[in-house]
């Protein structure tokens, strides 16, 4: 969509510059801003905003992502059905959710100077490399065996050493 066809459907709904700021929660100047330019793409929320505060249920108005890049952008398109903007809707929601999933997040895992790692996470996990985001686990049936007998004997070493300590306070 391009700033005129903006400020053509803003003066078909009766708004002034300063009122459609008003209901997207912009100043005049960046609605006058938005008006000015060849073509409007930004940020969803605002674009959303924009779309719900000329007309809610105006279907001729379609936001459309540009993969990988987090814009969307507003267009005037012919109008759609009910469920072609519910699939539309959930279509965005996916999108979300995915990205979501594979931002990489701090680690966070406490550090041997009992700090917590600032290193980011591997995509799509919790943690990142040094502390299990690449790790995938013993995958043989001896390695898996290895594993699990160890477990049991530091469980055993641990639960002996409580036993001798609790039995040394109670003396």
């Amino acid at each position: 969509m391009t700033g005129k066809e903006l400020a053509a459907l803003r003066r078909r709904a009766g708004l002034s510059q300063a009122a459609l700021a008003q209901r997207t929660g912009v100043s005049r100047q960046t609605v006058s801003y938005w008006e000015r330019k060849p073509t409007l793409d930004g940020r969803t929320a605002i674009l959303r905003r924009i779309a719900g505060a000329l007309d809610p249920a105006d279907r001729n108005l379609l936001l459309s992502s540009r993969p990988s890049l987090g814009f969307t952008t507003l267009r005037f398109v012919a109008p759609i059905s009910p469920e072609q903007v519910n699939l539309i809707i959930k279509a965005e929601a996916h999108r979300k959710t995915a990205h979501a999933q594979m931002r990489r997040r701090t680690c966070g895992a406490m550090t041997r100077k009992a700090t917590m790692c600032r290193l980011k996470s591997e995509l799509g996990k919790q943690r990142c490399r040094l502390h299990g985001g690449l790790s995938t686990g013993p995958s043989s049936s001896e390695g898996k065996a290895r594993i699990a007998e160890a477990q049991r004997k530091r469980w055993a070493a641990w639960r002996r050493a409580k036993v001798e300590h609790e039995d040394a306070d109670k003396t």
